[in-house]
């Protein structure tokens, strides 16, 4: 033990804060490279979970795609009978509209024809009447003539 002169503390205290800073550099860098090999585990770890998860979810979305998919094709299937049923149904709608709108217009004609026939029958009528009328009245002007001048 003997006692230090001031020379020699401050060399002494100059080393000392030499090798802690060397020390501290040291334990840095050896921190650093663990962190950094550290990181990397975690990164690789998480990277893989991360790879996991969405593997696990494309395939949840493929399966759900193809889920709706289906049920489009599917309602597209009905939406297509659904057609094919009301059209048939139209078509033998319009078959019995038209039917119907023939035979009026048959019975149209027949009435237009019953019609004429009895515009014909009754312009007969008319005309005999007629013809018969003026027959009487001619007879019965030569009646007059006849006896005005007998007398």
């Amino acid at each position: 033990g003997r006692r230090l002169n001031r020379k020699e503390r401050l060399v002494l205290r100059m080393q000392n804060e030499a090798a802690t800073l060397i020390q501290a550099v040291w334990k840095g860098a050896r921190v650093r490279a663990l962190i950094s090999s550290w990181k990397e585990t975690v990164q690789n770890a998480v990277w893989a979970k991360v790879r996991t998860l969405q593997r696990l979810v494309r395939g949840w979305l493929v399966r759900s795609k193809k889920a709706v998919w289906q049920q489009q094709m599917e309602q597209r299937k009905r939406t297509a009978a659904a057609t094919a049923i009301q059209s048939g149904f139209r078509g033998h709608a319009q078959r019995q509209a038209y039917r119907l709108q023939a035979s009026q217009r048959r019975a149209d004609r027949e009435r237009a024809l019953e019609s004429d026939e009895r515009m014909e029958a009754a312009v007969a009528v008319q005309a005999w009447v007629r013809r018969v009328r003026a027959s009487l009245d001619t007879r019965d002007l030569r009646r007059r003539r006849r006896a005005a001048s007998k007398v």
